[in-house]
């Protein structure tokens, strides 16, 4: 497993143990979900995970290679500082953003969901809808932060 995999799959396990440990999770959510309220967030997480992120992720690297293709590893050589204060602002202002406006009647819709549960734990981050996900700018500014840093060119040469 990569490195950068290994390290997202820890965190979420230690995130995971941590809820164990201080009984939140059991304390929130045992006796207040439902068959259908765990259901419902495993589908999503899956469904986020499996096609939503890649989707977003090779959607954005190809419309990259199409419509700036010599911009391919043009901020590969920028300082960590640099890099981390551009994921600040392409993935963490945007994700607060996105919420706000998920909140307007345009995006309700597809976030109601998100705040329908009668218990309050870490399994309702993954409590939305589908297309809610796949509009997610954080998602696609990835994919394009990616194309920008990545040290190699997924384009194919047919």
């Amino acid at each position: 497993m990569q490195a950068p995999i290994r390290r997202y799959c820890s965190c979420e396990l230690m995130w995971g143990v941590m809820e164990f440990i201080t009984r939140r999770y059991q304390a929130t959510v045992h006796g207040s979900a439902t068959a259908n309220d765990t259901w419902l967030e495993v589908l999503m997480f899956v469904s986020l995970i499996a096609i939503t992120q890649p989707i977003a992720l090779l959607g954005s690297n190809a419309l990259c290679n199409w419509l700036m293709p010599a911009q391919h590893n043009a901020w590969a050589n920028l300082p960590w500082w640099a890099m981390a204060g551009l994921l600040l602002i392409g993935d963490d202002l945007t994700q607060y953003l996105w919420h706000r406006a998920s909140h307007t009647p345009l995006l309700w819709p597809l976030h109601r969901a998100h705040h329908s549960a009668a218990y309050m734990s870490v399994r309702i981050t993954y409590r939305n809808n589908f297309f809610y996900y796949l509009m997610m700018p954080g998602l696609w500014i990835g994919g394009v932060a990616v194309y920008l840093v990545s040290a190699r060119s997924t384009r194919r040469t047919w």
